[in-house]
């Protein structure tokens, strides 16, 4: 018993997935009649391991006889529950997921809603979670769901934070979580079990599919061990259940391995020619999000402004592209101003064959604008100007303008509802739906327009404003939401990664402890959503088969219940910022961790991913290939509906190749403080230190590939004062080593 909770332990016996049967030993252990005739031994051990931290293990072995489809669980009761406590499965499930339910297929919309409304909760699909409405609920998921294998739970009335951690998968496969709440919500039960078994199985906006899940066959001598890690703690705030996850999220896991196949320099010469072979459209000079005959097929393949492509794989292009590469970004501007600005000064979400669409999957006539996309396009092509005028060029001025003029709209729209919400009319600018973190990054792009037209009061008012906004309605709440135009408004990764571009350039240009806390509050809370462990992928898989690494990979969402390669759609470089901020190293080696990750992800020639050819029409049955530069966003580590299996991809190139674009673009390939000892290979290569007086790196390139390795190195003093310029990353050292070279780099 702690903090008004109670252990069991049981061996539960099934019908196929469907439960029909338990019987409950105490958690001292012993013997006794299994519920299918079997006799049972349960051992459970315990052990401390730190403070509030102990590890229990249940050892249950069938001494005699058999027993057919059964599992073994530890249970906790909480007998003075409330819909108050937070519940988090990191990346799965946030605030229990309680919100009312849309009871739609894919891909769905949030309801038009007027802030005015006096419901504004957020409306989400049919995602495993605890119910808004009265009366019984449950929900379950496999222990491969969460990005990080652990249940959180916050007692507000108690001051109570409880985290439970467990493996991703033990020898009986992976692990089941079950939260059961009674009709009144007076009391829940949580089961960890193995082997997971579910009643339903998640699919795409549905919860009531048929279960995978299988039960253990076990006769005599056979054993089901099944490890916990339970950490608790005084908790005062649902920040301090996110903070305190931080030092724990490798603690029940193995350490994730360091795969270096390719570095940063050499997947840019590879995403470049992609870019400009595959995506460039003439005569009309844009940049496209996808590549055909994808991009024929489906209006989303074409221009899409931000989110997934847009002006932010040409802010890459410009930043690290040859000239080809940069006039092509300079044209992609010119077609932005000629043919992608709305009458309300925001951006037309797509356009398709030269005629403009919105934002409604259900009527792409509809004049729905993701408002996200907008605030995407405003911060990254303010940021590419700021780039090029570092350089000694000019912009031509029509470019700045239609900026203006889409900063213009996010005022306007604020100053009349005081939020910037999730689509807006993009005729009128009026707000169709009220609520979401969806622009989370409007506000940092408002600031470089402050910056820019000094004398526009108006944008520092609104970027402080709706920050602020975002932090106290959100952040402080454990939500993030709204980001991806197809998820209605469940939690995701993407909405806290804009909000983090805001909360740190706020926090960079003013130095405010408010801004700098809310950044590494928003920094946190982004973390739940990369993976902290390599998921082992059956060996048949593709997966399996190329010995991809899961660590470092991105939970979109809650909905679509795969990782990915990368943040949607960022490089990771306000991690670094914030590190440089604050000095706390946990950011550093989650911005290291995403970027590492990513180029395995990157179909090459020497190294093709094979994808599952049954999930779409490729061009032709001979191909069995994504192309070379080709990423797919699919990390599955669940089979989570038809045509989605573990381990295996389909033929795609999306979002990630801007993802790994970026990142190649704005980050450096080693980062080192000399003072502090902090030292990150960002790329895959290896840096030690040369000497006792860190006077240099020892670097080592342990690809197959050439490599020119940007060097970012400072003192821990100069990095919290001293801001990184615009072009910073044009401006570092590099050092060519060629593969598997290795040599010291020194400085005076």
């Amino acid at each position: 018993h702690h903090a008004n909770c109670s252990r069991h332990v049981g061996v539960h016996a099934h019908a196929g997935p469907r439960p029909v049967a338990s019987r409950f030993w105490p958690i001292t252990g012993g013997e006794g009649e299994g519920p299918s005739g079997g006799r049972w031994r349960l051992r459970v051990d315990r052990s401390e391991v730190g403070s509030g931290t102990e590890v229990i293990t249940l050892h249950a072995q069938v001494l005699t006889g058999s027993a057919p489809g059964v599992s073994v669980s530890l249970d906790w009761h909480f007998p003075d529950w409330s819909p108050e406590v937070y519940v988090l499965l990191p990346g799965a499930v946030y605030a229990g997921n309680r919100f009312p339910v849309l009871d739609t297929l894919y891909p769905p919309l949030p309801p038009a809603r007027r802030p005015e409304d006096p419901d504004q909760r957020p409306r989400i699909t049919r995602v495993p979670r605890l119910s808004a409405e009265p009366g019984w609920s449950r929900l379950a998921v496999p222990s491969a769901d969460p990005a990080v294998p652990a249940i959180g739970l916050w007692f507000p009335a108690a001051g109570i934070g409880r985290w439970l951690l467990t493996p991703a998968v033990n020898a009986r496969g992976v692990l089941g979580y079950t939260l059961e709440e009674n009709a009144d919500r007076t009391a829940a039960t949580l089961r960890i079990g193995s082997p997971c078994v579910r009643e339903f199985a998640y699919e795409m906006c549905q919860d009531r599919g048929p279960s995978p899940d299988r039960a253990a066959d076990l006769g005599a001598g056979d054993e089901i061990v099944l490890e916990v890690r339970e950490h608790v703690f005084p908790c005062t705030s649902v920040q301090a259940l996110f903070d305190a996850l931080v030092p724990l999220r490798r603690a029940a896991v193995p350490a994730p391995r360091v795969r270096a196949d390719i570095p940063l320099s050499a997947v840019w010469a590879i995403q470049e020619d992609k870019f400009n072979r595959e995506n460039w459209v003439e005569p009309a000079g844009y940049y496209a999000v996808g590549v055909e005959p994808l991009r024929s097929r489906s209006i989303h393949q074409d221009w899409q402004a931000g989110w997934v492509g847009g002006m932010l794989h040409t802010h890459a292009l410009y930043l690290r592209g040859h000239e080809t590469s940069r006039e092509r970004v300079r044209r992609n501007f010119d077609f932005l101003v000629r043919e992608g600005q709305a009458p309300a000064g925001f951006y037309y979400g797509v356009l398709h064959q030269g005629r403009p669409h919105g934002d409604r999957f259900d009527d792409f006539d509809a004049p729905w604008h993701l408002l996200r996309k907008s605030a995407d396009v405003l911060f990254y092509g303010l940021a590419t100007l700021r780039v090029m005028e570092a350089r000694g060029e000019t912009p031509r001025a029509a470019w700045a303008a239609s900026l203006r003029r889409c900063a213009d709209a996010f005022v306007r729209l604020w100053d009349r509802h005081g939020q910037f919400g999730q689509f807006a009319d993009h005729h009128t600018g009026e707000l169709l739906v009220s609520g979401s973190v969806a622009a989370g990054i409007a506000p940092a792009g408002l600031w470089l327009a402050a910056e820019r037209w000094p004398a526009a009061a108006e944008y520092r008012r609104v970027a402080l404003a709706a920050a602020a906004h975002y932090d106290e309605h959100y952040l402080q709440h454990g939500l993030t939401n709204g980001g991806p135009g197809e998820i209605a408004q469940g939690a995701d990764s993407e909405s806290a990664a804009g909000l983090l571009e805001s909360l740190v350039t706020l926090a960079e240009a003013t130095r405010a402890p408010r801004w700098i806390e809310a950044a590494r509050r928003c920094a946190v809370q982004l973390s739940t959503w990369v993976f902290s462990y390599d998921f082992p992928f059956p060996p048949e898989t593709e997966f399996g088969r190329l010995g991809m690494l899961s660590a470092g990979t991105v939970i979109a969402n809650v909905q679509n219940k795969h990782s990915a390669p990368g943040l949607c759609s960022h490089s990771g470089l306000s991690l670094l910022r914030l590190h440089r901020l604050t000095g706390e190293t946990f950011f550093l080696e989650l911005a290291r961790d995403i970027a590492r990750a990513l180029p395995q992800y990157m179909s090459r020639v020497d190294r093709p991913i094979t994808f599952n050819v049954h999930s779409v029409e490729a061009e032709s049955p001979e191909i069995r290939h994504l192309k070379p530069g080709w990423m797919c966003e699919r990390v599955n580590v669940t089979c989570w509906g038809p045509g989605e299996p573990v381990g295996e991809v389909f033929y795609y190139s999306c979002w990630s190749e801007v993802a790994l674009a970026l990142t190649g673009a704005e980050l450096p390939g080693v980062y080192a403080q000399p003072d502090t000892g902090r030292i990150a290979g960002i790329d895959g290569i290896e840096a030690t230190w040369a000497d006792a007086a860190r006077r240099g790196l020892c670097l080592r390139n342990p690809t197959a590939f050439p490599a020119e390795v940007r060097l970012l190195v400072e003192t821990a003093a100069t990095a919290a004062r001293v801001n990184l310029a615009p072009d910073y990353a044009a401006t570092l050292p590099r050092v060519a080593l060629a593969a598997g070279e290795k040599l010291t780099w020194r400085w005076e």
